[in-house]
């Protein structure tokens, strides 16, 4: 593999280093758009049943709530939420009940700081963007701040000792690892479906 000289991580390097790091037993539970793309190519299947992704439309945040979920069912084994930073705000709250119940679920975000798909639709659909930003926000200070395990990542090397210091931990955890916005080959007919949806709306007359 070519060396990425980007101080920021590749989403393809850290869903490869997530897939080559984690137990054999885990299970993980894909949430977000953009995120379970790379996740599905580069983070693999060992075990039927024990990769969850629901790819149809309104279900971002239900990764955390579906990991919970699993890990009342198998608690001796690790279980993941892969998650977008997007994605991670609608249930994040939901730490502070993997806290309580003494579920050490592990969310993993990958943290682009914008809801980088919209951002692209509507570049794509609009020639501007607005309101995709989710810069400044710490998502390991939340998870500690709930009494959980949080580290923030930023190089792929540090993926396979951060998430063997999550699960150590016994607590709910967090990695909030740096990433770039790249767009996935597949993308494009994602982007395009939301550029059908922001030309109707600027067709609409005015009131």
């Amino acid at each position: 593999m070519v060396a990425d000289p980007d101080p920021v991580m590749h989403p393809a390097a850290l869903a490869k280093a997530l897939g080559d790091a984690l137990p054999a037993d885990a299970l993980a539970v894909y949430d977000g758009g953009h995120t379970t793309f790379w996740s599905n190519d580069l983070t693999p299947v060992h075990e039927v049943r024990t990769r969850f992704h629901e790819p149809g439309m309104s279900h971002l945040g239900y990764g955390l709530p579906a990991a919970i979920a699993l890990q009342t069912q198998f608690p001796g084994r690790p279980v993941l939420n892969i998650t977008g930073d997007g994605a991670f705000g609608f249930t994040l709250n939901e730490l502070d009940t993997a806290r309580r119940h003494r579920l050490p679920v592990i969310t993993v975000v990958h943290n682009n700081a914008a809801w980088g798909v919209i951002r692209m639709g509507q570049k794509a659909g609009l020639g501007f963007e607005i309101a995709t930003g989710l810069e400044d926000t710490d998502y390991a200070a939340i998870a500690r701040g709930f009494g959980c395990h949080g580290e923030v990542v930023t190089r792929a090397a540090d993926v396979a000792p951060a998430l063997q210091r999550a699960i150590a931990s016994g607590l709910p955890a967090v990695l909030d690892c740096r990433t770039r916005f790249v767009p996935h080959p597949a993308v494009g007919a994602f982007v395009g479906m939301n550029k059908y949806g922001f030309a109707s709306l600027t067709r609409l007359d005015p009131p």
